[in-house]
């Protein structure tokens, strides 16, 4: 799982800095910061920044670990049903011992 989760990631990754790095989302950003009056807009353009640089540095180890969750929730949920409706058709019960007389 953890091959897959990692590719995923990496896959995931470079498509949300393609998109990122689109010019409408970069004017974007730039004028939501523009926006602001004074002291405030530079406050912004500093949040971004940090918010960027934490980005670059844990992103995709973020992405990979809610990756692995929900893949690991994925795995659980299909494990109870397959459990549960093996006990609901029968398959899981002991058969009685005039079963097992008739199986000989």
């Amino acid at each position: 799982m953890g091959q897959l989760t990692r590719f995923l990631a990496r896959q995931i990754w470079i498509a949300l800095v393609w998109y990122m790095r689109r010019p409408p989302i970069k004017r974007m950003r730039r004028n939501v910061t523009g926006l602001m009056p004074g002291k405030f807009g530079e406050r912004a353009r500093q949040s971004l920044t940090r918010q960027d640089r934490f980005a670059r540095r844990y992103g995709i180890l973020m992405l990979t670990w809610s990756l692995n969750l929900l893949f690991a929730s994925l795995f659980i949920t299909g494990t109870y049903v397959l459990v549960t409706t093996a006990s609901e058709n029968g398959w899981l019960t002991v058969p009685g011992s005039e079963d097992r007389a008739n199986l000989r």
